[in-house]
């Protein structure tokens, strides 16, 4: 996995907004990656960096990769009722695909992320992920009144294949969605 493919796709996605302005994003589905290039884009933000309760894997990844900065490190389900504040970015970095990873669907963490209010919506992913559908993606988020603003791909340097050898990814896909 290369970075650059990763701060290509967000430097893409978040041209013209106004990121030093925002003052809460919530990285759903955290990680170093998205968090690290997160803290550097929201500097006057505070980030809620949300993982999966007991996803080892992530939390110790953020906690040694990732310099103490502007975020809150939460273990949270986020398809399980919570109260949740309001952002003016949510940020779905590699979340979708994981769903059925921790019990979930993908329809139903996709429609507990859309309902977590927020201004701004960046999805990233795999379109070539077989648990993830964008055309879903689209639908849902047009109809709880966003829409979208921009869309980027990037081609991975590496192909990512599952445990099983499946084809993941070859491809990242990012859509920037604001609500209207």
């Amino acid at each position: 996995m290369s970075l650059s493919e990763h701060r290509e796709m967000f430097d893409v996605l978040l041209q013209d907004t106004d990121c030093a302005a925002a003052r809460s994003v919530l990285d759903a589905g955290s990680g170093r990656t998205s968090l690290g290039i997160l803290t550097e884009k929201f500097p006057h933000s505070v980030i809620d960096a949300v993982c999966f309760p007991g996803d080892r894997r992530k939390l110790d990844s953020i906690v040694a990769n990732v310099a103490r900065a502007n975020y809150r490190l939460i273990e949270r389900d986020i398809c399980k009722p919570a109260e949740w504040g309001e952002y003016d970015f949510i940020v779905a970095h590699l979340l979708l695909g994981e769903a059925v990873k921790f019990g979930n669907n993908f329809g139903a963490l996709l429609g507990s992320l859309i309902a977590i209010k927020g201004k701004h919506l960046v999805i990233i992913d795999y379109p070539e992920d077989p648990g993830v559908d964008f055309e879903r993606i689209f639908a849902d988020c047009r109809a709880a009144g966003y829409e979208t603003v921009r869309e980027h791909t990037v081609k991975k340097t590496e192909p990512l294949y599952g445990s099983s050898g499946e084809l993941i990814g070859t491809y990242y896909r990012g859509v920037l969605f604001k609500l209207v």
